[in-house]
């Protein structure tokens, strides 16, 4: 029974030239942009996170980078180096 009511639907339809039509291929064009252009922006937030990441953890470690050890030890000061 299906299969009949899915003949008498599709009797008079020619697949091909749905699949050449401007329509379809504008449509089907505009899809695979969208999904290149969602790409395209999934791998920015992806490297924008991977920067802020980094910029966090420098921020962190700045004053053990470059403002020195906060204490002096006591071998320093007898070899008189400060």
């Amino acid at each position: 029974m299906d299969n009949q009511i899915f003949k008498k639907c599709f009797q008079n339809c020619d697949c091909r030239k749905i699949f050449q039509s401007k329509i379809f291929r504008g449509v089907s064009g505009g899809i695979l942009a969208l999904i290149v252009l969602l790409l395209v922006f999934k791998f920015g937030m992806m490297a924008g996170e991977r920067q802020a990441g980094f910029s966090y953890r420098w921020g962190d470690n700045y004053n053990r980078n470059f403002a020195g050890p906060k204490t002096v030890s006591t071998a320093l000061l007898a070899t008189g180096f400060f």
